[in-house]
């Protein structure tokens, strides 16, 4: 997030403001609140009054922080109103100074200078709330400390001699205190470190809770003066606060678990398992990166996602002996468009590699369908479907559907750019799709399955429906291609008993065994045949090698044939 780092080159630790707990002060205990945010403060759509007041403030009313007080209060009907006029203006009206702040020459942070200049660094966002709240007579703590901020590293952890690198505020409101976070309210630092302007509710009136994910005050290096200062009723200590998972925004707000491992840093003996979920969002997929730390590399290739429920799973498998970045990313069920946001990033400490180590193929996302494959035509069974493993070279998926499926199947290897397709072969049976496939070589296979919806059933397209990964751990030789099958074998319900290689010999009496309630007929070499109860057995003699065999079949009465299948005469 967007301030001040612990280690970052100019860093300006703040003043300790009025964040004491002396017996002289005059506001109110401290205390956790009794009330969870949701059911105490009212919903952003509830200030929409109080926002719009805010964001139309002349210029002329930063003059000072008195008339910036006595403009923006004017709407309000109580202190919580005060306070989100003063939290939704300076979002809108202050800037983070990122060059002062990568420079170490930030100015001065008092309201008054933040005023007048537009912009600060934490410092100031904080001394200007406080101001405002003070004009007002609203109890408010301007509070020092460590922040999981902007260039935050889980390997570098904060020591009681570390100086502190953030400061923020806590605010009494409806016989409450708490935390308020104005300055990442207002926008973040980017990669590139630029400054970003966007406007964060998560921060206005924060569970603390939630805000010590990635806030402990530590005023004065004084350790038990600050414990009142988290607002909770169970404080972190400095080793639970440096150990604990620190999400993002997004994954706070969506209740990111990590089920495997309770910190961010991992040493991996050849694999890692990670194992997440969200509590408060549905996730429609999750996605990830791999970068090997010093030298930013990707290795994705090497990261397996499984989803089971509304678990996911990340089996990682480091190619060398090194440090790794893992970021996980996920997009919630409702969202729009095809962005997933970032949610936390793993450090992995690899100290050995696993033999024989192979890449998966390239995948965006879990391995298997989404829950969309259901308006495709198929039910939840495929739903639970995303290996297969292989020692034999054959490997088949059985997948039910509530009705007959136009599909297209792909098939690819992870390390060849070779056309795999003739080796992937689908038909139904009964209310079933059955799909095998045939590899010859040790190593990670893609197989892709096309559908089309049966609204669009006038299409000729067919969308992407599921990815499953076959994995074969034996080298076959010998591995024969299937025939090609035509959309109109899967129109007709056919169901190829055999040949079920693509290639026949030249010149040689072959055998057709087909089922089908739809056909009637089949026509191979011009020569037509009649079913005979629920299949067709049609002997026939192929051609020449290089020559193509094709099966055409009709129903009914009808003398037009359509496509069904094609074979290679070798």
């Amino acid at each position: 997030m967007g301030c001040i780092q612990s280690k970052a080159v100019g860093v300006v630790e703040p003043a300790p403001g009025r964040a004491e707990s002396t017996s002289n002060d005059p506001n109110p205990p401290l205390k956790p609140p009794k009330r969870r945010k949701k059911d105490k403060v009212p919903s952003p759509e509830a200030f929409a009054a109080i926002d719009t007041h805010a964001l139309k403030a002349p210029s002329s009313v930063r003059s000072s922080v008195t008339s910036l007080v006595q403009y923006l209060v004017k709407p309000a009907k109580n202190d919580m109103e005060k306070i989100r006029a003063f939290y939704r203006w300076i979002a809108d009206n202050i800037s983070y100074d990122a060059s002062g702040f990568f420079s170490g020459n930030s100015g001065p942070q008092d309201a008054e200078a933040v005023l007048k200049r537009g912009s600060s660094v934490c410092e100031g966002y904080a001394s200007l709330f406080q101001s405002l709240c003070d004009e007002c007579k609203i109890p408010c703590k301007k509070v020092s400390g460590f922040a999981k901020a902007f260039g935050y590293d889980p390997e570098s952890p904060f020591t009681l001699n570390t100086r502190t690198n953030h400061a923020w505020n806590i605010v009494y409101v409806q016989d409450e205190w708490r935390p308020i976070e104005c300055t990442w309210g207002a926008g973040h630092l980017t990669n590139n470190r630029t400054y970003e302007k966007k406007f964060e509710e998560f921060y206005f009136l924060t569970d603390p809770e939630d805000f010590v994910i990635k806030h402990l005050p530590y005023v004065d290096k004084n350790v038990e003066a600050s414990i009142p200062l988290q607002l909770l009723k169970n404080p972190y200590t400095l080793e639970k606060f440096n150990n604990a998972l620190c999400p993002t925004v997004d994954g706070i707000k969506w209740g990111f678990q990590c089920t495997s491992h309770k910190t961010q840093v991992i040493t991996v003996d050849k694999e890692c398992e990670i194992t997440l979920k969200t509590q408060n969002v549905k996730l429609s997929g999750i996605m990830c990166h791999l970068k090997e730390k010093n030298t930013q590399q990707e290795y994705t290739q090497y990261v397996l996602l499984r989803k089971e429920g509304d678990m996911y799973t990340a089996k990682i498998t480091p190619p060398k002996e090194s440090k790794y970045n893992f970021g996980i990313y996920g997009k919630p069920d409702l969202a729009s468009g095809p962005t997933h946001n970032w949610m936390i990033t793993f450090v992995l400490r690899c100290q050995s590699v696993a033999k024989d180590l192979r890449p998966y193929p390239d995948k965006q996302g879990c391995w298997g369908a989404s829950e969309a494959a259901i308006q495709y035509g198929f039910t939840s069974d495929i739903l639970g479907k995303d290996v297969v493993t292989t020692s034999t070279g054959e490997a088949e998926l059985h997948i039910k559907t509530s009705q007959l499926v136009p599909i297209s199947l792909r098939l690819a290897q992870a390390e060849s750019n070779h056309d795999l397709d003739r080796y992937v072969f689908g038909f139904y049976e009964d209310n079933t799709l059955v799909i095998k496939t045939r590899v010859s070589h040790v190593g990670f296979y893609k197989l892709t399955l096309f559908g089309k919806r049966p609204e669009n059933s006038k299409s000729s397209s067919l969308d992407h429906v599921a990815d499953f990964l076959i994995e074969s751990k034996k080298t076959m030789s010998n591995v024969l291609p299937f025939p090609n099958a035509y959309t109109a074998a899967q129109k007709y319900g056919c169901q190829l008993l055999e040949p079920l290689s693509g290639d026949l010999p030249a010149n040689q009496v072959v055998r057709l065994k087909l089922r089908s309630d739809s056909l009637t007929k089949l026509m191979i070499n011009k020569q037509v045949r009649e079913k005979e109860g629920k299949e067709f057995n049609f002997t026939f003699k192929t051609s020449s090698a290089g020559d193509e065999l094709c099966v055409f079949g009709a129903s009914g009465d009808s003398s037009s044939f359509d496509g069904l299948y094609m074979y290679n005469i070798v």
